[in-house]
Order: C-alpha cells, then structure tokens, then sequence
C-alpha cells in the first residue's frame, strides 16, 4: 500500500475472538492525500472490532451466523514483548 502513496497514520493490535485467537494482527488506518489541504481522517476503534460483512477471505469478515457484537478484541502488550518483538 505504501508504494502506491498511501500512509499509515494510525493502527490497532487486535485478535481474532472466535477463530486462530493465538494469532494477533494489526490493522491500519491508510490515507492517500490528494488535495493540497487534506483534513486527516478519524476513525472509529470500537467500531472496527465488530469487524465486516462483505469479505470472506478477510480477517476482519463477520458471517451473520455469529451474532456476536464484537468479533475482535484489542491486544495490549507488555513493555518488554514489544521490545523482543523488534
């Protein structure tokens, strides 16, 4: 994405609730300016962890047979698990 001009201005470290809940992965708020003022963007954290309707092959997916409200859940890591993951 980056090489294509788009900036990762913001990110969540999250976990998957119901399937792979060993595996953590982030996601990223992107942004490609293309006026010469932009207003950078907001977005909604909490929002995000219900996850989405539309993409099968994508982490974030929510199937509508799982009628939970949230399918993802912040991860907070310790000081010194992200200085070893470096």
């Amino acid at each position: 994405m980056e090489r294509l001009g788009f900036k990762s201005i913001d990110f969540i470290d999250v976990r998957h609730r119901l399937k792979h809940i060993d595996r953590c992965f982030r996601i990223h708020l992107m942004w490609m300016p293309i006026s010469k003022s932009p207003s950078v963007p907001q977005w909604d954290k909490l929002k995000m962890l219900e996850g989405v309707d539309s993409c099968l092959a994508h982490p974030l997916y929510r199937p509508t047979k799982f009628k939970r409200e949230k399918i993802l859940e912040l991860v907070k890591y310790d000081q010194k698990e992200i200085k070893n993951a470096r």
